[in-house]
């Protein structure tokens, strides 16, 4: 896309809230020049942070058939801006609001008691070029965290990377964990237990008994059950999305955004109906902590080892042959059996083929626990010389946190160990099948993402219904030379300096 044009807010607070998501324009590789226009005390705003504007008059229909630009942002969400633009033949029209409307794309924001559910507009704008495929690349800011009085409830998710991106919520009851309980995975729990000591750890299974007591629950795991546990553990406050039928058991249910109009710009396909809009889930645990009354410390998530975890991956090293200090690429090569999501032995031996070629750096192959079968074959299929594989079978949760935070480097799929490098630091490469980016956005660590663009993808589906050569065409070989550069820049010396 060779053109661009910005209609900024035409407040000045607004205008200032839209200045990460004009930058992400700018940024994004796939864009080409970006025209801002602001009207007097907007342009101000923007002029002071280092964002130049063209002034905006009465007729904006004019000024954009001057510019002539193949798509244009409109961050205020007047109808009369799109029928603007729709006058002036502008292909593309992206904004956000309650309503398609003369839009060609828009982001209709979360819903809360009837209205509007917006506790950062920043966010908003942000929403709003992912769907010209521009996502931000800088690390949100950290906030002064604020919890309610009286004992508090967080139903986890169920996911790694999800569990991994409530990180900030978690860190907000940081001193005041004593009258925090946190309901997940036990697996997980030792994520977070150093930094909440005070706080009691339940797992998924115990009933609503053991959840009474507690003045607000906090349900991020979205299923039907928490909201009826909550409910018959007679918590007063009850708060999670409005989905599957749960509001009947909720106090305050927030109705998640959703993706109006075309797909998104990059995407082949959008999702089914509802199509709820893709985005980072840390960003969806802020908007509905909000709802709670919470908020969180901000910034991205983070997590730390434990010596335990430093020794543990110290050994796994040393067994494969790679000496303490020195740098190597870690690459999680596993998945679940038969699963879209995982990367196929072929575009791994490709991957890895490419990477030995341009790099004598050592790469390190492990995987979770029921995934060696695919590391295995992996294996069996030969491996170029300088790769070595973790020996003992799958990695745990802390050696992988500790065998992350030596590496120079880490390769995986848009799967949970991605997070969790983020959240360590580990400059990552990420190859996206079937998923969409905006889910899992690009902020926090240096992190790259690798992408095949096709009219099929983004499915999400857990099965993929081609056969033949069109079977996984989204995880294709062709992934195999950009993640090589990708990694190859990160392992830079420059790149060095710069890690988080």
């Amino acid at each position: 896309m060779r053109r661009v044009a910005v209609i900024a807010p035409r407040s000045a607070e607004d205008a200032r809230s839209a200045v990460a998501a004009i930058r992400a324009l700018e940024e994004a590789p796939s864009l080409g020049e970006v025209g801002v226009y602001a009207v007097h005390e907007a342009a101000e705003i923007l002029s002071a942070l280092g964002i130049s504007s063209t002034p905006l008059g009465d007729d904006l229909s004019a000024a954009l058939r001057a510019y002539a630009p193949e798509a244009v942002v409109l961050m205020d969400p007047a109808e009369g801006d799109a029928v603007a633009a729709r006058e002036a033949e502008v292909a593309l029209r992206v904004g956000w609001g309650s309503k398609l409307g003369a839009l060609t794309h828009a982001v209709q924001p979360a819903r809360l008691r009837g209205r509007d559910h917006r506790p950062d507009p920043e966010r908003t704008y942000l929403d709003v070029v992912g769907l010209l495929g521009a996502l931000p690349t800088f690390t949100p800011f950290e906030l002064k965290p604020r919890v309610p009085e009286g004992k508090v409830l967080v139903r986890l998710p169920n996911w790694l990377g999800d569990v991994v991106q409530c990180e900030p919520l978690l860190r907000a009851f940081k001193g005041t964990s004593d009258r925090l309980s946190v309901v997940g995975p036990r697996a997980l729990f030792p994520l977070f237990s150093e930094t909440l000591p005070g706080a009691t750890w339940l797992s998924r299974r115990e009933g609503a008994l053991a959840w009474r007591g507690n003045d607000l629950a906090l349900l991020l795991d979205g299923s039907l059950r928490s909201a009826w546990r909550a409910a018959r553990a007679r918590i007063s406050k009850r708060v999670s999305w409005a989905r599957r039928g749960k509001s009947l058991w909720l106090t305050d249910a927030v109705r998640p955004p959703r993706e109006l109009g075309a797909a998104a710009v990059g995407c082949g396909r959008h999702g089914s109906n509802p199509r709820w809009l893709p985005r980072p889930f840390d960003v969806s645990v802020r908007e509905l902590a909000n709802a709670a009354g919470i908020e969180t410390s901000g910034g991205s998530p983070r997590l730390g080892t434990k010596e335990g975890d430093r020794l543990e991956a110290q050994a796994l090293l040393e067994e494969a042959g790679i000496s303490t200090g020195e740098r190597f690429v870690l690459a999680a090569v596993g998945g679940r059996p038969g699963s879209a999501k995982a990367v196929p032995l072929e575009t791994w031996g490709a991957v890895l083929q490419s990477l030995r070629a341009k790099s004598d750096v050592p790469v390190l192959l492990t995987c979770g626990p029921g995934e060696e079968v695919r590391m295995e074959a992996l294996v069996r299929r030969g491996l170029p010389q300088g790769v070595s594989v973790t020996r003992g079978g799958p990695t745990g949760l802390q050696a992988l946190l500790g065998l992350m935070e030596l590496a120079g480097a880490f390769v995986t799929a848009d799967s949970g160990p991605r997070h969790l490098a983020a959240a360590i630091g580990c400059p990552s490469v990420v190859l996206h099948g079937p998923t969409d980016p905006r889910h899992s956005g690009v902020t926090g660590a240096r992190i790259r993402s690798s992408r095949l663009q096709l009219s099929c993808a983004p499915c999400h589906l857990e099965r993929c219904p081609f056969k033949g050569s069109k079977q996984l065409a989204c995880f294709g070989l062709s992934h195999a030379e950009p993640v090589a550069v990708m990694l190859c820049e990160l392992l830079a010396p420059e790149a060095e300096e710069m890690k988080p």
